[in-house]
C-alpha cells in the first residue's frame, strides 16, 4: 500500500477510534446517571428467569 493510503487509512481509523471512544463515554455516563453513580458489572443471564 503506498504511503499516501496507509495515512488516509490511519486517519480514518484514528477518527473512528475517537466517534467510538465519545459514544462508550456517553452510554456510561448515562448509565452513571442512571444508577445514581454506582455501576455494576454485567452478568449475563442474571435475573433472565423472569423472562
Amino acid at each position: 500500500m503506498p504511503l499516501e493510503d496507509s495515512l488516509v487509512a490511519y486517519q480514518r481509523g484514528m477518527g473512528l477510534l475517537k466517534y467510538c471512544q465519545d459514544q462508550l463515554g456517553s452510554a456510561e455516563q448515562k448509565i452513571r446517571v442512571l444508577e445514581n453513580g454506582i455501576l455494576h458489572d454485567f452478568a449475563p443471564g442474571a435475573g433472565d428467569e423472569t423472562l
